[in-house]
């Protein structure tokens, strides 16, 4: 029996949710040993419990690395090739429209589950705008079947430093403009009611992502 699947740079979204599934569930070791080499050998799971034993223990020392999941931050991707096609990756926040903005924020509240659709908010078809012209919810199986968790893991790395670093840097200067403008006296209530509403905003989106500015 071989392997589809021999390393995390091999697996895509939906198969490590699969094996997720089965590294947390309640079942006995050997129960869960049997479900990852299914997995990862892409057969069914009778045709592993068939297995003499000594073959299913040379494959079980084989997996150790699922338990060793680890993804590539020296390198950020602007572009995505898949079997699909050809994807433009836009990782700051600032420059999303609305409609992404709002479903990344949505998608993102719940990562795990829905991994394929918060990718579709920032990686974008290639000469496309976000929803124009395809369909989103396809998109995500798409990426559920062909980004390697790998790709994932490092996509949204870079989408969320990136975006902190530009909100916070929106933050830094809406913070001096406020400063600048009550010393000089040359700001009115409306004026200021704006520029704290954005501040509002900026702390709202860092937040977001975990952070307390």
């Amino acid at each position: 029996m071989n392997f589809i699947y021999g390393k995390w740079d091999d697996v895509p979204i939906a198969v490590y949710k699969e094996i997720c599934g089965i590294t947390e569930s309640d079942a006995s070791d050997t129960e869960k040993t049997v479900s990852l080499i299914a997995v990862l050998c892409g057969v069914p799971e009778d045709e592993v419990w068939a297995l003499p034993l000594t073959e299913v223990g040379v494959l079980a020392k084989s997996i150790g690395w699922v338990f060793n999941f680890g993804f590539d931050t020296a390198k950020k991707p602007h572009k995505l090739r898949l079997p699909s096609g050809e994807y433009s990756v836009e990782y700051d926040v600032s420059k999303m429209s609305i409609a992404a903005y709002v479903d990344f924020q949505n998608y993102f509240k719940d990562r795990k589950r829905f991994m394929g659709a918060l990718l579709t908010t920032f990686v974008i078809p290639k000469g496309h705008k976000y929803a124009e012209g395809y369909d989103c919810a396809v998109l995500a199986k798409t990426f559920e079947n062909e980004v390697p968790i790998t790709t994932y893991n490092t996509l949204l790395y870079f989408f969320v430093l990136t975006s902190l670093n530009s909100i916070r840097a929106m933050q830094i200067y809406s913070a001096l403009m406020l400063s600048k403008a009550m010393k000089n006296g040359s700001l009115t209530e409306a004026e200021r009611e704006k520029i704290m509403k954005k501040m509002a905003e900026l702390k709202s989106a860092t937040d977001m992502f975990g952070c307390r500015s």
